[in-house]
């Protein structure tokens, strides 16, 4: 199993640089790795967030976090910033993921 924290900066330079580095981790460490999970503060949107992970390949979904005291919730919806939780489709037998 490879579980990755992965933290950006919020400088959009410095976040493009890691961001690239994360995704040729990842691309690699796919193939050694047979399940994958990455809790991740992005610094940014959800949509922004999908398209980065969408580049690794490794098949990874985003979770709905609960019970997260770090959360910016608006009308239902994770903000920006906190809670991206990604996960392989084995992973998502359970129906929630708590961030304690």
């Amino acid at each position: 199993m490879h579980i990755m924290n992965v933290h950006l900066p919020s400088n959009s330079t410095r976040r493009k640089k890691l961001s690239e580095e994360i995704v040729s981790y990842m691309i690699r460490a796919k193939n050694k790795f047979r399940k994958h999970v990455i809790f991740e503060d992005f610094n940014m949107d959800v949509k922004a967030a999908k398209k980065i992970i969408l580049k690794t390949g490794a098949g990874l979904q985003r979770e709905n976090p609960t019970k997260s005291t770090g959360s910016r919730w608006h009308k239902g919806k994770t903000g920006r910033m906190i809670d991206h939780i990604f996960l392989q489709w084995y992973f998502r037998k359970r129906k929630y993921v708590h961030c304690i």
